[in-house]
C-alpha cells in the first residue's frame, strides 16, 4: 500500500508527514515545494526500513496536497497515454490562486477531460488544505 500521512500541529505552525511512495506537495506563496517519499509501501517488503519522518514548517496560506497515483496513471488525451506527474503538478501550479472549492471542479473537469471515453484506470485521491 503507498500512502502520505500527514499531522498539522495549527499551534507551532508545523505539519508532520511521512509518504510511502507518494510525495507530499506544498505550494508556497507561488513556489512549489516537493518533500520526496520513502521508496517501499507499507506491508511486506524485501528490505524495509522505518519511514523518514518528516517536520515542516508552515506559513499561513500554504497549500498542502497528497495524493494517490490514480491520477497520474490515467490514460487519455489525444494519444491514450498517462497524464503523468508533471502535468499534475503544472495543473496544481496554474490553478494554484483558486480557492480549493474552484480548485476541486478545475482538477475533476481536467481528468474527466484528459479520461474522455477511456475507463478509469486506478483509485483517483487528492487532498488538498490551505493552511
Amino acid at each position: 500500500m503507498d500512502i502520505s500521512l500527514c499531522a498539522l500541529n495549527t499551534k507551532s505552525d508545523s505539519m508532520q508527514w511521512a509518504g510511502a511512495n507518494n510525495p507530499l506537495w506544498i505550494i508556497s506563496k507561488g513556489e512549489f515545494k516537493e518533500i520526496r517519499a520513502d521508496k517501499q509501501p507499507v506491508g511486506k517488503y524485501p528490505e524495509s526500513k522505518p519511514f523518514t519522518n518528516h517536520s515542516v514548517s508552515l506559513q499561513k496560506g500554504d497549500r498542502i496536497y497528497i495524493f494517490t497515483d490514480g491520477f497520474a496513471d490515467q490514460f487519455g488525451g489525444a494519444e491514450g497515454k498517462k497524464f503523468k506527474i508533471a502535468a499534475m503538478r503544472s495543473l496544481l501550479m496554474s490553478i494554484q490562486h483558486e480557492n480549493l472549492s474552484v480548485q476541486h471542479s478545475l482538477i475533476s473537469k481536467a481528468f474527466e477531460v484528459w479520461k474522455g471515453s477511456l475507463q478509469q484506470v486506478d483509485d483517483v485521491c487528492l487532498i488538498g488544505v490551505q493552511y
